[in-house]
Parts: structure tokens; sequence; C-alpha cells
């Protein structure tokens, strides 16, 4: 008799068993997909597709654009490995998943939406940091190649991670020297959200000795400024 095998048991399966569910929200740009499959490519499958059983078939409950990226890798004939010191090779055709067996409808949607959502939200200031790190100890373009952020933002994280904090804090105007420079900002918003952060650039204003021209764009700059810098947790 064939041992039946463990729910929850990461296996090696034929690529062409899975097929995607009728219910998953998550949606990638074609800029996002590229870079997942670059980084498939360059460190190997070590996320392994989230399955049930259905029939014959393993429905995909988490990991869809990690599957379609390995149907193309495979078309192109790149070979694909399990980790990035590329120990173990999957075999042409083949795809790793996890197989949770046979579950309710009700039970894989929930987990699309748990897998899907449950990741955190990384804190601004720490990633800058990180990606400046990795680009001191690698070439930006390869950097860029790789990640998942345009150029621009990139390069933009480079810079927040070499920003004072303290000098910042000072209250000096901060106005470009040509007034090209200068953008408006305009927001839809209702009268009680108004109020508030009118009041909150007025108390800063007032407390603070902020000086040059523009004072209310200087307030509201330091308010954003405070909550880059501040754990994300603290607003929940």
């Amino acid at each position: 008799m064939t041992e039946k095998k463990k729910q929850g048991m990461e296996e090696i399966v034929d690529i062409t068993t899975l097929t995607p569910n009728e219910w998953n929200p998550n949606e990638q740009s074609d800029f996002i997909y590229l870079r997942e499959k670059k980084s498939i490519e360059k460190f190997g499958f070590v996320m392994p597709v989230l399955v049930r059983q259905v029939g014959d078939k393993l429905e995909i409950i988490d990991g869809e654009h990690r599957y379609r990226a390995m149907r193309e890798i495979h078309a192109e004939g790149v070979d694909v490995f399990t980790t990035p010191e590329k120990d173990h090779k999957i075999p042409k055709g083949k795809i790793n998943v996890k197989n949770m067996g046979v579950i309710p409808d009700a039970a894989a949607k929930q987990m699309t939406i748990l897998m899907n959502e449950l990741h955190g939200e990384a804190d601004t200031i720490r990633k800058a940091d990180l990606i400046k790190n990795l680009a001191s100890e690698m070439e930006f373009d390869d950097l860029a190649e790789l990640l998942p952020f345009p150029e621009d933002e990139l390069k933009n994280y480079i810079e927040l991670a070499d920003f004072d904090w303290e000098d910042y804090k000072s209250g000096e105007d901060t106005r470009p020297a040509d007034d090209e420079k200068w953008v408006t900002l305009k927001f839809r918003m209702a009268q009680d959200q108004a109020t508030i952060i009118q009041s909150a650039i007025e108390r800063l204003v007032r407390g603070v000795p902020i000086t040059g021209e523009n004072v209310d764009a200087r307030a509201l700059e330091l308010m954003a400024g405070d909550c880059l810098a501040t754990e994300l947790s603290s607003y929940q």
C-alpha cells in the first residue's frame, strides 16, 4: 500500500498539474513581475507554491506569479535551483510546492487573503538604510535590475539614508534658490480633516523657531519628517 502523503509537506511536482484559483485578488505590474522572475533566476525558487488538492489538479492558494514565472523560465531553458548556492536543481518542467491536501473552499480563500496581506509594512528609514548598504556593496545598475523599485525611487532611498535628521530639526528654511523648483500640492478633504491639519501647522509654527517666507510649508515638512522617522506601529 502506498503511504499517504502528509498534508503541508513540500514536494516537487509536474508544473502542468498546477492551476490558478479563480479568486486571487493579487495583481502585479509587468515591472514587479519581471523583478520576481529575475529573483528566481538569481537566488533560486526559495518559496514553494502553496496548493491544495482538487481532483487530479493542484489548485494554487498562494504563489500564482511565481508559478507563471517558473513556466516562462522553464520554457526559456534556464536552469532553476532551490537555493542561491545552486546545490539542488529543479528538473525541467517541475516546480516546488507545499501541498495542503484536500481542504474546503472557505479555508483556501482565507489562506489566499492571509498570504497576500500578512507581510507587514517596511519602516521607510530602515529600508533606506538597507538599500544604501546594498548600494555600497554592489553596482547601482545591478541593484536596480533586481530590486522592485524604479531607479529614481532607489536614488531617493539612498539620499534619505544620508539625511541628517538632527540638522533637519533646526527649523531652518529649505526654500529652493530657484523659484521654478517650487511645487503646489492640492488635497481634497473633509472640513474636520482640514481643521486638524491647519491646527497642527499653527501649533508647530508657534512652538518652533521656524524661519523663512513659507513657514506653513516648512511646518508640514517637519511633520512629514517626523512621520518618516517614527515606527509605523505607533500609528496603529
